[in-house]
């Protein structure tokens, strides 16, 4: 778990799988570019 940690420090607390990771950095883009409305 320890290697986790350091590799997803941002979605520790949501998840640790690598696809979740992916998921929340496209959603945080998203969110960055105004394309909220993409994730809904």
């Amino acid at each position: 778990m320890k290697r986790l940690q350091s590799g997803t420090a941002r979605t520790a607390g949501r998840s640790a799988t690598p696809g979740a990771r992916h998921r929340w950095d496209s959603v945080a883009r998203a969110r960055r570019e105004g394309a909220a409305d993409l994730t809904s």
